[in-house]
C-alpha cells in the first residue's frame, strides 16, 4: 500500500513535469505559434529546471523576432535603394551596359522580394480547405511551359489534400522554377503513396546537388555550390527552405535525392485528406 501511494505520488509530482519539460524542449522552437511560459511545479529541482528553460525559451523566441525585424527592414532599404539605382540606370547612353544594369538590378530586386515573402510567412497563417493537387500542379506546369520552359506534368487522377491552396501553389512553383533553372526539362509526377500519402516529384536533368550537401541546402540563406548557383542563378538560399517549411506546415516532408542518371529530384509527401 505504501509503495502504490509512494509510486503514484513520484508519478505525478516528478515524472508528469518532467515528462511535460522534455515535450516541450523537443518541439520549441519549431512550433509557430510559440506557447506560453510552462508552469512551474513539482519538487525545487524540477521548478528550478522550469524556470530556467522558461527564460531561455524566452531568449530565444526575442532573438528570432529581433532577427527577422532586422532582416526585413534591411530588405525594405535596400529595395528603396534599387528603385533610385533603376531610375538613373535608364540615363545610361550605353544601351548594351544599360541592359545589363538592368538585368543586375531586376536580379536583385527579385532576391529581395524572396526574403521578404519569406520572413512575411513565418508570421502569417494562410486558409485552409481540400485541395485539389493535380489541379495545382497541372496549373503550375502550363504556367511554365508558356513561359518557354519544357515542364511536363503526368497526373496521377484527382487526389486531395487538405490545407492553404496559397501556401501549395508557392510550394510547388518554387520547386519548379528551382528546377527549371538548372535544367533543360522538368518531369513533376504524382502518385498515391503508402501510408495515406501523396508523393510529388519533380525531377530535372540539371547538375544536381551533392549527397553530402542535399540536407544543408534546406537550411535558410544557404545555396547549393558550386553547379546550381551560377551568375544570375544564383538568390539568397531561401527557395528551398521555404518549401521545406510549408511542406512540413501542411503536415508532410520533403527528400532531395539523385537523378537518374543525371539531375535531381525533389520528393514532397503530403498527407492525402482521404487516404
Amino acid at each position: 500500500m505504501v509503495t502504490s501511494v509512494w509510486t503514484i505520488w513520484l508519478s505525478g509530482t516528478v515524472v508528469r513535469p518532467l515528462v511535460e519539460l522534455a515535450r516541450r524542449a523537443e518541439k520549441f522552437p519549431d512550433e509557430k505559434a510559440a506557447p506560453g511560459p510552462m508552469e512551474e511545479q513539482g519538487p525545487r529541482e524540477v521548478r528550478d529546471l522550469t524556470r530556467t528553460l522558461n527564460r531561455m525559451q524566452s531568449r530565444i523566441q526575442s532573438m528570432i523576432r529581433s532577427r527577422s525585424s532586422a532582416l526585413a527592414a534591411i530588405s525594405h532599404d535596400l529595395r528603396t535603394i534599387i528603385t533610385r539605382m533603376r531610375l538613373r540606370t535608364e540615363f545610361i547612353a550605353d544601351e548594351n551596359l544599360k541592359a545589363k544594369m538592368l538585368h543586375d538590378v531586376e536580379l536583385m530586386d527579385s532576391m529581395l522580394h524572396k526574403n521578404l515573402l519569406y520572413l512575411k510567412g513565418e508570421q502569417e497563417s494562410a486558409e485552409r480547405s481540400l485541395i485539389d493537387l493535380d489541379s495545382v500542379l497541372q496549373t503550375i506546369a502550363d504556367n511554365y511551359a508558356d513561359l518557354g520552359h519544357t515542364v511536363i506534368y503526368t497526373g496521377g487522377g484527382r487526389q486531395t489534400v487538405y490545407g492553404s491552396l496559397i501556401e501549395l501553389q508557392r510550394l510547388f512553383s518554387n520547386l519548379v522554377e528551382n528546377a527549371v533553372k538548372h535544367g533543360t526539362q522538368t518531369t513533376i509526377r504524382a502518385r498515391s503513396a503508402m501510408g495515406g500519402f501523396i508523393q510529388v516529384e519533380i525531377a530535372d536533368n540539371g547538375p544536381g546537388i551533392p549527397e553530402d550537401q542535399r540536407e544543408r541546402v534546406l537550411e535558410p540563406f544557404v545555396r547549393g555550390e558550386p553547379a546550381r548557383t551560377v551568375g544570375d542563378k544564383s538568390g539568397f538560399g531561401l527557395g528551398l527552405s521555404i518549401v521545406q517549411s510549408l511542406a512540413e506546415k501542411a503536415g508532410g516532408r520533403i527528400e532531395l535525392i539523385q537523378g537518374k542518371p543525371r539531375g535531381l529530384v525533389a520528393r514532397v509527401a503530403l498527407p492525402a485528406a482521404f487516404p
